[in-house]
């Protein structure tokens, strides 16, 4: 029973570990649009918010975007926009493409007809994964990532120093244990012989030599 809950408890470690540097990595590799990227793949949390601005998404998707240099028209992109201060991500067709001097833009199917700069297009195909979305934004908030992140990690480091120490003690009466069996494990004969060393019988011969 003691060997299962201790495979047990490897598996969790290893999962706990696994999904925080998992989590830690997408911490690290947000863009300066504040939106984790890895090379041509954006991640983006579909929030309730999001719904309005990119097509064909439900709330606490995970949006994957591929970047892609080759926009034409008719070409639904997801592009990053300013809204209250902050970059969010919006999708919608393109009209038509704007090329200027040593620039490109992108008249987008708007009401406001705006135009993107190519610079902030994130790219023109993107998949969505379920649920994984609400999950990473709350272990990437502040509070998840201090209840779901941190005291895990402190916990299994508690737990491995204790392990640590445990075996160093156990090791130490290991020792102990087998010097003293080797202790109570010397001959007789060699016993007589230390105790002749220790001059007892010397002292004996010295006292008999007084009584004649």
């Amino acid at each position: 029973m003691k060997k299962v809950l201790h495979i047990g408890w490897c598996i969790l470690e290893v999962f706990i570990i696994a999904y925080v540097i998992v989590l830690t990595s997408f911490i690290l590799h947000r863009n300066l649009y504040g939106y984790t990227q890895f090379g041509n793949y954006t991640f983006v949390n579909v929030s309730i918010w999001d719904i309005r601005n990119i097509n064909n998404v439900k709330k606490n998707d995970l949006l994957i975007i591929k970047s892609d240099s080759s926009i034409k028209e008719n070409d639904l992109i997801y592009y990053y926009f300013v809204q209250n201060d902050r970059y969010i991500v919006k999708s919608n067709k393109v009209v038509s493409v704007l090329n200027g001097n040593n620039s490109v833009s992108y008249q987008i199917d708007d009401k406001e007809s705006s135009l993107v700069p190519k610079a902030r297009v994130i790219g023109t195909s993107a998949s969505a994964v379920g649920i994984l979305g609400g999950l990473l934004s709350a272990l990437e908030s502040r509070y998840g990532f201090i209840f779901l992140v941190l005291i895990p990690i402190v916990f299994v480091f508690a737990y491995q120093l204790y392990d640590f120490i445990v075996t160093i003690r156990s090791e130490k009466e290991k020792i102990a244990s087998l010097e003293k069996k080797e202790y109570y494990e010397i001959p007789v004969i060699d016993r007589v012989i230390e105790v002749k060393s220790s001059g007892f019988l010397d002292k004996n011969k010295d006292d008999d030599i007084e009584i004649l």
